[in-house]
C-alpha cells in the first residue's frame, strides 16, 4: 500500500512537470551576487557577517542552556529520554536542468540538539559547471516538544559559502510529525539567514518532506519518500526543486 501512495505520488509530479516551463536555473548568478560582497569574515568576530562579533552574553546563554538541558535530563531519571540522531539524505529531481543535493546529520540530546548540513547546487552550461555549496551548521537547537508523535526545533548557527567564503547567522524553525504510529512522516522547515554587515538575507529558505517508513526496528527507522525545496537568494533569485530521500532515525 504504501509503495502504491509513493508512486501514485511521483507520476502526479511527472504529469505536472510536463506541463510546466522550465526556467532558465540562476546557480551562477547566486555565485555572481555571492562574490559582489567580498570575502567574508572567517572567526568568532565575524559570526554575524562582520556586522556583530560574539560576546560574553553569547558564550553565557550557550553555559546556561548547557546547564538547563543537563538539569532537565536528571530531573527525568527513570523516564524516556529522547536521545538519537538522523541522517538525511535529499536529492532532487524536478527541475532537470539543475540539481540540488543536502546531505544532513542530526544529534538529539534531550532539549538539546546539534544539526548539520551541506547543500550544494549544481548546473552545468555549454560544457560548464557552476556549483554553489554551503555549510550549514545549527549549533544550537531548543527542542521545546520531542515527542513519539510530534517535534519542534529553534535553532540558530552559521552559514559558510565555500567560494566567497562568507560567513552568516542562520536561523531555523522546524516542525516534524509522526502519524499512523510513526508509518508517515510529514515535516515543514523554514531558514533564514542574515548579513548584518550588508544588511541583506543571502537565502531565505522552506523545506517539506513526506516520507514513509520502511523499516522499522527496536532502534532504528528508515524512511523513503519525497521533498521539496524553495529558496530566494541574495533577495532575488529563485530556486526551487522536487526530489526523493532517505531518512535514518536512530535512537
Amino acid at each position: 500500500m504504501k509503495r502504491n501512495y509513493l508512486f501514485s505520488l511521483l507520476l502526479l509530479l511527472g504529469l505536472l512537470s510536463s506541463n510546466v516551463q522550465q526556467g532558465q536555473a540562476q546557480i551562477g548568478d547566486i555565485i555572481g551576487a555571492a562574490g559582489s560582497l567580498g570575502e567574508g569574515c572567517s572567526g568568532c568576530s565575524g559570526f554575524s557577517g562582520c556586522g556583530q562579533g560574539c560576546n560574553a552574553s553569547d558564550l553565557f546563554f550557550l553555559t546556561q542552556f548547557i546547564e538547563w538541558n543537563a538539569q532537565w535530563i536528571s530531573n527525568r531519571r527513570g523516564a524516556p529520554i529522547p536521545l538519537g540522531a538522523e541522517l538525511m539524505l535529499d536529492a532532487s529531481a524536478l527541475p532537470v536542468t539543475y540539481g540540488v543535493y543536502r546531505p544532513r546529520i542530526r544529534v538529539n540530546l534531550g532539549l538539546f540538539s546539534t544539526d548539520y548540513r551541506y547543500s550544494i547546487l549544481v548546473q552545468e552550461i555549454l560544457g560548464e559547471t557552476d556549483i554553489y555549496a554551503t555549510h550549514d551548521w545549527q549549533m544550537l537547537v531548543f527542542n521545546p516538544v520531542l515527542t513519539d508523535v510530534f517535534a519542534m526545533r529553534i535553532g540558530i548557527g552559521a552559514v559558510y559559502e565555500e567560494l566567497s567564503r562568507n560567513l552568516y547567522q542562520d536561523h531555523n524553525l522546524g516542525l516534524d510529525f509522526y502519524m499512523f504510529d510513526q508509518a508517515v512522516k510529514l515535516g515543514v522547515e523554514g531558514r533564514y539567514a542574515y548579513h548584518f554587515g550588508a544588511r541583506i538575507a543571502p537565502r531565505v529558505e522552506l523545506n517539506s518532506e513526506l516520507k514513509f517508513r520502511l523499516l522499522n526496528a527496536r532502534h532504528a527507522k528508515i524512511y523513503a519518500g519525497l521533498n521539496a525545496f524553495y529558496a530566494r537568494y541574495y533577495q532575488q533569485i529563485d530556486i526551487w526543486s522536487v526530489g526523493v530521500g532517505l531518512n535514518f532515525r536512530f535512537e
